[in-house]
């Protein structure tokens, strides 16, 4: 994802297992300055590293120090948008005061969210499976979230629930339930 070409916001899901978060903000106001922005931005990843170093045992302090990085900005006349990477699910999370986890198949059989849902949607031809069908595959992973964001994967949507098909790797979820997205990153 480039911060440029983002058109709305979006969750992405790579294949080394890092969580990008595209975010798009209209610029409707004069007293918005992109740069000023941008250098917020960078404060903020600052200080929740910087925490998180510090909080971190003495193996974890190289993955603590760059738990969150900025992969693009961008600002014009209408909108500022940016990309940023996120080393886990739990970062993304903290980072944002979000509704988000990443589980196996095994691990979401056992959560209520799942639990709850009486069936899910086929990626491949929309068709409804049941719930025990679609958690079924020991290489898959289960994205829960609950925000209205487009979701997209380096790999393939598998199933999902509380979210409508976008293109070939993209769910969009709805916000007010949460989503789940069962993917592979093959």
């Amino acid at each position: 994802m480039n911060a440029k070409n983002i058109t709305q916001n979006t969750i992405g899901v790579k294949k080394n297992h890092v969580i990008q978060s595209a975010v798009v903000e209209k610029l409707d106001e004069e007293y918005y300055q992109g740069d000023e922005l941008e250098d917020f931005i960078d404060e903020q990843i600052k200080d929740y590293n910087t925490k998180k170093l510090k909080n971190s045992t003495s193996n974890d302090k190289e993955k603590a120090a760059h738990a969150i990085t900025k992969q693009s900005f961008y600002a014009n006349a209408e909108k500022a948008s940016v990309v940023i990477n996120y080393k886990t699910i739990e970062d993304y999370v903290d980072f944002n005061q979000a509704e988000a986890k990443i589980l196996t198949c095994q691990e979401a059989l056992k959560d209520s969210i799942v639990q709850a849902l009486p069936s899910m949607i086929s990626f491949a031809d929309t068709k409804e499976v049941t719930t025990e069908s679609a958690f079924g595959h020991d290489a898959a992973y289960v994205l829960i979230v609950k925000e209205p964001v487009k979701i997209k994967v380096e790999g393939s949507i598998l199933y999902y629930a509380n979210a409508s098909k976008e293109d070939k790797n993209s769910v969009q979820t709805v916000g007010d339930k949460e989503a789940v997205i069962v993917y592979t990153l093959k």
